[in-house]
């Protein structure tokens, strides 16, 4: 049994850096990933209203934007869409900043290999999936918890006619 490969847009201003990326992810299964590649954040933006994605890998240094806006646009773009943020910057703060405000990983480029970077977006792709359902979950829920208390108030209603 095949499975579809999983679609990735890229977005790294650095060409070198987005082909060794591509290769070392490539190195962990042939025809595991497909990518398309985005040099600025407006062209992802471009990319995201054309085409379907499983990952968002987010460089933070883009030509049109640095740091904690690139992440706080990419998810404005795509409020759906499981990001992994895989930068250069040693910045902790950054890192934690960028997961709660709903990226999936913040991988630093010198130390991820491709089999840590594969899992990252694996493990993205699966909290992502589980993040919907529960929200799913959570809104039929309280919905039927409003029915039930409309219910209660009609029978309630009734019996004091």
């Amino acid at each position: 049994m095949s499975t579809a490969p999983i679609s990735i847009l890229l977005v790294e201003d650095s060409p070198s850096d987005a082909a060794l990326l591509q290769e070392l992810l490539n190195a962990t299964g042939a025809g595991q990933f497909e990518f398309t590649h985005a040099e600025t954040l407006e062209e992802a933006r471009a990319q995201l209203s054309e085409a379907r994605f499983d990952v968002l890998l987010l460089d933070l240094t883009l030509p049109d934007s640095t740091g904690r806006e690139t992440f706080l646009r990419a998810r404005a773009a795509a409020p759906l869409l499981p990001i992994v943020v895989l930068t250069g910057e040693e910045d902790e703060a950054i890192g934690l900043d960028a997961v709660r405000q709903g990226v999936q990983d913040y991988l630093l480029k010198r130390k991820a290999d491709g089999a840590q970077t594969a899992r990252a977006i694996r493990y993205a792709i699966e909290r992502q999936r589980a993040e919907t359902e529960l929200r799913r979950a959570q809104d039929e829920l309280e919905l039927r918890v409003a029915e039930r208390k409309l219910l209660e108030k009609q029978i309630l209603d009734i019996g004091e006619t």
